[in-house]
């Protein structure tokens, strides 16, 4: 199995696009736009260490995100990317890893499966990549039958929550929202 390096970084702030929200600006990770008109936005998050130190801090801003961007009418996609096992810091040093248990996810699978309201994502996808802790290197996709999680999680992050999915339903999302727009 060949490993690929941790490494990159998010663009800066000053890189990403601004969209006008309903209460504030916002700049965004992905803007999906047609002759000028903001149709969707993509944001992705990627967690790779102390996870459940500011699982709360991520969830909240998350919710608070949606409901600026959809009350404007902006169809709105969540990529939510975490390692398995995490890396958990104290002061810039690793500490230990922390396994990525169900009870992890389990308030996006709610928050995913809360239809019709402003403060739910149109579409969402929950990626886990493995990390190989001696190489310091993620390795590959989590074989989700590794988890120690239920029938209904793993299912949910293999069919609704899938990231092979996500941009198909992004664009069916779009599509449907803003009705003279075809983007496939």
């Amino acid at each position: 199995m060949t490993s690929t390096p941790l490494s990159g970084r998010l663009p800066r702030a000053e890189q990403r696009q601004r969209v006008s929200g309903m209460y504030y600006d916002k700049r965004v990770d992905i803007l999906i736009t047609r002759d000028g008109q903001e149709l969707g936005v993509v944001s992705v998050k990627f967690v790779i260490s102390s996870y459940r130190k500011n699982a709360i801090n991520y969830f909240e801003q998350q919710i608070g995100e949606i409901a600026n961007l959809r009350r404007k009418n902006i169809v709105y996609g969540n990529l939510f990317c975490v390692t398995n096992p995490m890396p958990r810091l104290s002061n810039g040093k690793i500490t230990g890893f922390e396994r990525l248990a169900e009870r992890d996810i389990q308030h996006y699978i709610r928050l995913r499966n809360d239809y019709e309201h402003v403060h739910s994502p149109d579409e969402m996808a929950i990626g886990i990549v493995d990390l190989d802790t001696e190489q310091n290197a993620i390795t590959a996709i989590t074989d989700l039958s590794t988890l120690d999680f239920s029938d209904a999680s793993v299912y949910a992050l293999k069919t609704t929550l899938s990231v092979s999915q996500f941009f198909k339903e992004m664009a069916d999302g779009i599509a449907r929202r803003h009705r003279r727009y075809r983007l496939t």
